[in-house]
């Protein structure tokens, strides 16, 4: 399976040790399940809102050829339940997985005419 990974982390010290710590979970996650990593995005935004290349990915996702998002925890992706919520929703319009590696959690959406969901 073709995947995007997204690593996240503020903008204050330490950014590539943090960076890196995603990178290395996110590499061994993948390696273990047979993902292909296609392309990698790191931004450096706060947590509590969604971050401007996660947005796009979540327009444009299945363009690049990903079928998944890989992240090391889910908020990396935002630590808004309201923003959470939206990416979702962006990501089941495209049939899209979500993959957080330490959360454990594998989100597939039922889209009809597809399989069922987890």
């Amino acid at each position: 399976m073709n995947v995007v990974a997204y690593y996240r982390t503020n903008s204050s010290g330490n950014f590539e040790k943090k960076i890196g710590e995603q990178k290395k979970a996110v590499k061994e996650y993948c390696e273990e399940n047979d993902l292909v990593v296609i392309q990698e995005l790191t931004e450096a935004c706060s947590g509590s809102k969604l971050g401007p290349g996660l947005c796009s990915l979540a327009e444009k996702g299945r363009e690049l050829g990903a079928e998944a998002v890989v992240v090391m925890n889910l908020d990396r992706i935002s630590r808004s339940i309201t923003d959470l919520m939206a990416f979702y929703q962006k990501m089941a319009g495209q049939g899209m997985e979500i993959i957080s590696t330490k959360d454990n959690v594998r989100i597939k959406f039922h889209i009809p005419g597809q399989e069922k969901s987890r």
